[in-house]
């Protein structure tokens, strides 16, 4: 059967109509994709302040903590006196230390530490599997040539010092051995204004981080790195802490857009990681640089927070459906609409070649 040119014309303005929705279409797909990126981000960044902000607070709540111990009396007592005639005052400590332990989940260990005997600690709590443990006094170390107890002793009082983010070597300090750690350590002031020991608390940072991020939305991944971008939080815990084995993992080799967070420029990066591990499945990521306002060894710390970009892509391909489903036409419509295109442009011709009848009155002259 011969098409003819009504019909030529029909499927034209059909095919013209389609295509004019499909680029509409595709449009709006990237225009509401982008809309969905930056939601993401703002979501994102607000997030990682919020959590950095309690990571701040937990830091501080552990200064007070110090603070009280390092002023305790017995505390002055038991490194005022020699070990055979602090007993009591040694007992008393041991209590308070095991209270805090029971209050605050994230503590591994509290101890007094004396300036003199290379360090030897005094009293030493820790937390084992059955809860705070009392160490015995044949099981106390010196710890005096660590950094946590040389550099806190130069501190003034009500001063707190926080270590290196490490895996702690400690042998015998239970539920802590062999586990990320922090350490914070305030001087305990004598009566003639001079240093007589360090108070210290080794906090569980694994645990203190997965305490924190309960509250986060359930595809949230959450990152951690030091000043010089070793990976200390990772979603793949093979990557965590390598420096201590040898194997070095960067946060800057995965997300190369942080270095100038690494190198203090800004305080903060918001971007899509397209690139790398993440071509297959891109991810929204917000970088949180922060100095550590304390005397530590560490000088910036990187917190960071990605969706799974799975839930992501959900929400951006659901436009696309939606547009299919507005603008689909399949051949049989497209006939229909060419065949009444085609009885609409006879029906144009058919009025055209009636003439239309003189108005009442009004005389016609004849044609030449």
């Amino acid at each position: 059967m011969r098409i003819g040119l009504a019909t030529k014309l029909g499927l034209l303005l059909a095919l013209a109509c389609v295509l004019a929705a499909g680029l509409t279409g595709y449009y709006a797909f990237q225009v509401s994709r982008h809309t969905l990126v930056e939601a993401a981000k703002d979501k994102l960044l607000t997030s990682t302040q919020v959590l950095a902000r309690r990571i701040t607070l937990t830091r501080e709540e552990t200064s007070r903590n110090l603070l009280i111990l390092a002023r305790h009396p017995a505390a002055l007592a038991v490194l005022e006196k020699p070990p055979e005639a602090s007993g009591q005052d040694a007992r008393q400590l041991a209590e308070l230390f095991a209270l805090v332990l029971q209050a605050q989940p994230g503590y591994f260990q509290v101890r007094l530490i004396d300036a003199r005997q290379h360090g030897l600690e005094r009293v030493r709590v820790d937390r084992d599997r059955n809860g705070p443990t009392v160490i015995a006094a044949d099981d106390l170390q010196e710890k005096g040539h660590f950094d946590y107890v040389s550099e806190t002793l130069k501190l003034p009082p009500a001063h707190t010092y926080m270590s290196r983010l490490a895996v702690n070597h400690d042998e015998g300090s239970h539920e802590g051995e062999e586990k990320p750690s922090l350490i914070l350590a305030m001087p305990v002031e004598g009566s003639d204004g001079v240093n007589r020991g360090v108070v210290a608390i080794n906090l569980d940072l694994k645990g203190m981080f997965e305490l924190l991020a309960q509250d986060l939305p359930g595809n949230f991944r959450l990152y951690f790195a030091n000043g010089d971008g070793d990976i200390l939080i990772h979603p793949d815990a093979s990557k965590v802490f390598g420096f201590e084995i040898g194997r070095r993992s960067l946060i800057q080799t995965e997300f190369p857009a942080v270095l100038p967070l690494l190198k203090g420029d800004g305080g903060q990066a918001v971007f899509e990681a397209r690139d790398g591990e993440h071509a297959g499945a891109p991810v929204v990521a917000a970088f949180l640089g922060q100095g550590v306002n304390t005397v530590s060894d560490e000088r910036r710390v990187l917190l960071h927070l990605t969706p799974a970009g799975a839930a992501l892509r959900a929400q951006a391909m659901a436009v696309p459906q939606a547009i299919a489903c507005a603008t689909a036409c399949d051949l049989q419509q497209i006939g229909a609409l060419a065949t009444q295109l085609h009885q609409l442009r006879r029906q144009l011709q058919a009025s055209a070649s009636v003439p239309a009848a003189p108005p009442a009155g009004v005389a016609v002259p004849p044609r030449p």
